[in-house]
């Protein structure tokens, strides 16, 4: 499955803060992306399609408990705009697990569908194909 294509538009130090604009543009028909870091950096001025993020420490957004940052729900096919500063030596990995609803009807996997005594998994991703992007910021 192909990843969404990413440009990076700006990537520039200004004191101690590097700030990063990017644009995720999906290349399939996409229900949901999951943005996720796995590398412990403190995000600030966190943007998600012009819209500020919470970064305080006991934000639902930046939990240190989870690489979850957010879930962008996307919408007739509106790419992701992500905006952050970060720390000047900070290198963030941004892992972004993107979602669609068509696994039995994809005509690439030759997935065959379910009979009628077969039901969905009720409270889980179901007839979901995910593909992991991750896209690393180095100097």
């Amino acid at each position: 499955m192909p990843v969404s294509n990413h440009k990076i538009s700006i990537d520039t130090v200004i004191n101690d803060l590097r700030k990063i604009q990017l644009c995720i543009s999906p290349t399939r028909k996409l229900s949901s992306i999951e943005i996720n870091s796995n590398t412990k950096v403190n995000f600030s001025n966190f943007k998600i399609n012009g819209t500020k993020i919470n970064t305080n420490i006991n934000s639902k957004f930046f939990s240190s408990d989870t690489p979850r940052i957010a879930t962008y729900h996307v919408v007739d096919e509106t790419p992701l705009e992500l905006e952050f500063n970060i720390h000047k030596d900070s290198i963030p990995h941004i892992e972004l697990m993107e979602v669609s609803y068509d696994l039995l009807t994809n005509k690439s996997l030759n997935i065959e569908k379910r009979t009628k005594k077969m039901i969905p998994k009720p409270f889980v991703v179901n007839d979901a194909i995910i593909v992991k992007n991750t896209i690393k910021l180095n100097d």
